[in-house]
């Protein structure tokens, strides 16, 4: 009971408090009036007058008002107008302002950070010029102009729209609309109308987000009609750095299709004929390198085996058990006399063996890893790099520069061309680009018959040139995008083109295109299951010793299962004849190859494959987790708030 009493007397002491902050005077527009002038050139010449209740709750320092200057068409495309403050009064004084960026526009904060704004009534006058805000129609031009804009935090108790015309004209059909953006209400009126100009008042207050909008036809004469220069000065505002684009895009695929043509086009392959030995004394690794014109990691498995065939090193591939994956180790034999290696397998072997005479594949050696398959994949290069095939890599470097080129002057174009939201430094930025890239050229043309220091000197100046115009085009794109020049990412849609060119502008030579015809061949005979289509051509007998020889070259061509299953048979009789009491004498460990050859070609080809990429990973290279009208129409518009 005491408990229920306290909180009826609480309730008693609240009420008139609430009551009193219920009754509070809160911030507000008192009065709005847009002042509108046209000039005959079509440009506006507009004061907005506002004057506001300010309190110290939003309004501290003074106000914001945010006009827009980019519009979006129906096509998405972005439209830009001009837009000059002219001078910024408070109580009839000059006041401080500034003018700041926004996305689809600029923002006018009027005040000091450091001054706050005394309590009560305050009339401010901002005075601009607008360009590009009339409709030239047939029969008539039109003004539709969003008087106070529909993003206002504070209601607004009486807002004005005043046109005045360069000269006297009767004025033809007009609209209001009221409400928030996108509303058709009609809650304004015509106050005042005389030839060349008319008033429009609201009749009822706007609240908070809601906006005067009107709209007012005048009879063709009473402007100029914009000429063609300045029609061309409009389409380049809105299309210039679009129409760069679409043409940059063009002569991209304009520059591969060409590319293609001259480079990357192969030459027309030949027959494929069985061949039963490997093509041009070419080792497995070479086969595999020409083959495929590029280097990885089964080449360097391929020339592993190749070793262990040719009794130069041992493999020995240990099982681990149910709780160890096992460990594989090389280790270095002369063995028995055979062909002695190719120079690329031979430098491999010297860097796999530089440390000590055996290395076990684990990721812990993988610097001695990759410093053997560098050693081979050099060798490669060397001896086949531009005789058997071309990797034409300029073509792909030069794209790559290409689009990025294209990308800068499409922001330069956008930047020099949409004067809305565009500030001073950025356009100076875009012209220093291309001024720092013909510097950067004209260095290099020094540079490159100099040498001792003046050239080392001048070499200097051309980085330096070229990094300034690297930072020049990222701020540049970075303005771009912040004045909604979105055309600046149309190349970037080739981007899976420029970086497929490094692999598709291979392109065999003449010679090479014969020997890979020749690999071809071969493969055909290590892989092909219908044995019988090759009694015709006499193949050699089938023994362990040419399973043996030709098991790295089935690796490389990636057939060794089904040069495995060929063999099963045989290797099975040549056991069961008490063949394989001396086993191999290049591997040991899991794999059976007489009892099971297609494991043991899987342990010795995939497996091996694998176990080696991973060896000769740098640790954290790779990861395991992969898997009609309206309110708020036309033009200008905007909003504010205090500050």
């Amino acid at each position: 009971m005491r408990a229920m009493l306290r909180l009826l007397l609480a309730m008693l002491l609240l009420a008139p408090v609430a009551a009193g902050a219920q009754d509070m005077p809160r911030e507000r527009i008192l009065s709005f009036v847009s002042d509108v002038h046209i000039a005959r050139n079509g440009d506006l010449d507009v004061t907005e007058t506002i004057r506001v209740l300010a309190l110290g709750q939003e309004i501290r320092r003074g106000i914001q008002r945010d006009f827009p200057t980019r519009y979006s068409t129906a096509l998405g495309q972005r439209v830009s107008v001009g837009f000059t403050i002219l001078s910024v009064q408070r109580d009839g004084q000059d006041e401080h302002h500034a003018l700041l960026d926004l996305s689809n526009g600029v923002r006018v904060r009027i005040g000091q950070a450091d001054v706050m704004l005394p309590p009560g009534e305050h009339v401010y006058a901002i005075r601009y010029r607008t360009t590009r805000q009339i409709h030239y129609g047939g029969d008539s031009d039109e003004l539709y102009w969003n008087a106070t804009g529909t993003g206002w935090t504070f209601p607004i108790d009486v807002a004005e729209a005043r046109i005045t015309l360069p000269s006297p004209a009767p004025f033809g059909a007009r609209a209001v609309y009221t409400g928030p953006q996108g509303a058709t209400l009609h809650d304004a009126e015509v106050i005042a109308e005389r030839p060349g100009y008319i008033a429009f008042r609201t009749t009822r207050p706007l609240g908070p987000a809601e906006g005067l909008t009107v709209a007012a036809a005048f009879p063709k004469g009473v402007l100029e009609a914009p000429d063609g220069g300045r029609r061309l000065g409009w389409w380049l505002q809105d299309w210039a750095a679009l129409a760069t684009a679409i043409a940059a895009f063009v002569g991209l695929i304009a520059y591969y299709v060409r590319a293609w043509l001259k480079a990357g086009r192969n030459p027309r392959p030949g027959t494929v004929v069985p061949l039963f030995t490997p093509p041009d004394d070419l080792d497995p690794a070479a086969c595999r390198y020409i083959a495929r014109m590029a280097f990885d990691d089964r080449a360097f498995t391929a020339a592993i085996v190749d070793l262990g065939v040719r009794g130069r090193l041992h493999i020995d591939q240990a099982d681990g058990g149910w709780f160890s994956k096992g460990t594989t180790t090389l280790s270095r034999t002369e063995g028995e006399a055979r062909k002695a290696p190719p120079a690329p397998e031979a430098a491999m072997r010297d860097a796999l063996f530089a440390e000590g005479e055996s290395i076990a594949l684990k990721q812990a050696n993988h610097k001695r890893l990759q410093a053997a398959r560098t050693a081979l994949q050099t060798g490669l290069q060397s001896a086949y790099e531009g005789t058997m095939f071309r990797t034409n890599s300029g073509w792909a470097i030069a794209g790559v520069f290409a689009m990025i080129l294209a990308i800068m002057l499409i922001a330069m174009v956008g930047i020099l061309t949409n004067p809305g939201g565009t500030i001073p430094g950025q356009i100076w930025i875009a012209l220093a680009m291309p001024a720092l890239l013909l510097l950067a050229w004209g260095l290099w043309t020094l540079a490159r018959p100099r040498k001792g220091c003046l050239g080392a000197l001048i070499w200097g100046f051309f980085g330096l040139a070229l990094l300034g115009a690297a930072v020049a085009g990222f701020v540049t794109f970075v303005a771009a995008i912040d004045n909604g020049i979105y055309a600046v990412f149309l190349p970037l849609a080739l981007l899976p083109l420029v970086v497929s060119a490094f692999w598709w502008i291979y392109a065999p030579t003449r010679e090479g295109r014969a020997v890979m015809d020749r690999i071809a061949g071969f493969r055909h005979y290590l892989g092909i299951a219908e044995e019988d289509r090759l009694e015709a051509l006499h193949p050699p007998e089938k023994t362990p010793e040419l399973f043996e020889r030709y098991l790295p070259y089935a690796i490389a061509l990636d057939v060794e299962n089904r040069w495995a299953a060929r063999f099963a048979r045989v290797l099975a009789a040549a056991a069961a004849a008490g063949g394989t009491a001396q086993g191999l004498a290049w591997y040991s460990g899991r794999g059976n190859m007489w009892d099971d050859a297609g494991g043991f070609a899987r342990d010795v080809g995939s497996a091996l494959a694998s176990t080696v990429s991973s060896a000769s990973a740098t640790p954290g290279s790779s990861s395991g987790s992969s898997g009609g009208g309206s309110s708020g129409g036309g033009g200008g518009g905007g909003g504010g708030s205090g500050w």
